[in-house]
């Protein structure tokens, strides 16, 4: 439909570029694929834009409707974070350790007219770069290789050792077999 919808100032879903200050124009639909119900229904946000490599952008929702028109309040974990409130009955014992990347994202929101009164929930996301994707391959690589290489025992010996570890292990068990047949005497048929 129309995207500028997506910029207008009260649009209950935003895509905020935290290292520019813009706003991301998008579309969203809810997700209608089989097996999917009100309950379990997602939103899928579609950017109209390329997102640039390497920017950090935050996410947020706020002020949303049921279909009868009803606001939708925010989780009292994240209603806790927004409010400044103390952790609620049963948050995790790391609740707090979360809080000030959550302070952050208000922050960075509030830097463009994004209010925090009116959140359901806000997230952020670093977009991939043409540079990081290959980096983190090699990082993966480097520790396979490391995990491969450890001991610096080269793959074939340390299979060998465990061979002849594994027979040792077996020869171990057949003589005591033998010497406790031995000890135990003739068997009387």
């Amino acid at each position: 439909d129309d995207l500028s919808r997506s910029l207008r100032d009260d649009a209950p879903i935003v895509l905020l570029d935290v290292d520019t200050g813009r706003r991301i124009p998008f579309w969203s639909e809810l997700d209608q694929h089989a097996g999917t119900d009100d309950s379990n229904r997602l939103v899928i946000l579609h950017p109209a834009v390329e997102l640039p490599e390497g920017h950090r952008i935050v996410v947020a929702l706020r002020r949303l409707r049921r279909a009868d028109g009803s606001l939708i309040a925010a989780s009292p974990r994240f209603a806790a974070y927004r409010d400044r409130a103390a952790a609620p009955a049963g948050a995790a014992d790391d609740f707090e350790d979360r809080r000030p990347h959550l302070e952050e994202l208000f922050r960075d929101l509030r830097a463009g007219g994004i209010g925090r009164d009116d959140l359901f929930l806000t997230w952020d996301f670093t977009v991939a770069s043409e540079r990081n994707l290959p980096q983190r391959a090699l990082a993966a690589r480097r520790a396979a290789q490391a995990r491969r290489n450890h001991d610096r025992i080269p793959a074939p010996a340390r299979s060998a050792i465990a061979d002849r570890r594994a027979a040792a292990s077996w020869s171990r068990r057949e003589h005591e077999r033998r010497a406790a047949a031995l000890l135990a005497g003739p068997r009387s048929e």
